[in-house]
């Protein structure tokens, strides 16, 4: 049974070892930056061209966002950008990172691109990213539901409330008609960094999991799969 293993940060294997733990034979796409943009349409390319048994996703910040270009015009210097399932198929997302992100000082990244991250970021409107970011969210979901394959999610933070700074960074869903759409079956009540957080296994950047926290995380999440 093949398991396709979607996120950010949280899942990429340069920092993460929580993935055997959980499934026996996957294949990780995960890169740390992305918005939700990139992890539904990464999975939604992949489970167009290949045959996976099974999804775990974990969607990423709610206020990260990104600016899709074709391939021949993107600034390969700026690190936050990156190809739709990590190979050149001609779709280009140019990652925010959220509002702490490197595009504000970035030097290699165009100007007409920063300024329309900064626009965003300046807006009032605070549901502005909560409309994009779960509209992603949803439709994955909606794919994933309407293929009939199974699947489970989570975040890697509780997106539906208001939390500390590191959350702030990354946004709070502020509509909640969002979450009366999803399918609660299919969801994993645990998020990392809370988890994290919570039973004293944060690592030194404060918010992603130590290896050992990883560990008794997945540990916890692998009830959820039964």
């Amino acid at each position: 049974m093949k398991t396709l293993i979607l996120g950010d940060s949280f899942t990429d294997t340069w920092s993460n070892n929580w993935h055997g733990i959980l499934f026996d034979d996957y294949d990780i796409y995960a890169k740390g930056g992305v918005d939700n943009s990139w992890i539904s349409r990464t999975g939604i390319h992949l489970l167009s061209e290949r045959t996976y048994d099974n999804v775990f996703v974990m969607f990423t910040g709610i206020n990260r966002t990104s600016i899709p270009l074709p391939t021949d015009t993107i600034p390969e210097d700026y690190y936050f950008n990156f190809p739709i399932t990590q190979y050149r198929n001609g779709l280009h997302l140019i990652q925010s990172g959220g509002s702490c992100g490197t595009w504000d000082e970035s030097k290699t990244l165009d100007k007409s691109i920063k300024d329309i991250f900064k626009k965003q970021y300046s807006s009032d409107n605070l549901e502005f990213f909560t409309h994009l970011s779960m509209y992603d969210v949803i439709a994955f979901l909606s794919f994933l539901e309407a293929r009939n394959i199974k699947h489970k999610y989570t975040f890697i933070y509780d997106v539906f409330k208001k939390g500390d700074r590191n959350e702030h960074c990354l946004g709070v869903c502020r509509n909640l008609d969002y979450w009366e759409l999803l399918n609660k079956q299919n969801y994993i009540p645990l998020p990392p960094y809370q988890y994290g957080r919570d039973n004293d296994c944060l690592d030194e950047d404060g918010f992603h999991l130590t290896k050992d926290g990883q560990a008794k995380w997945a540990k916890e999440v692998k009830k959820y799969l039964t």
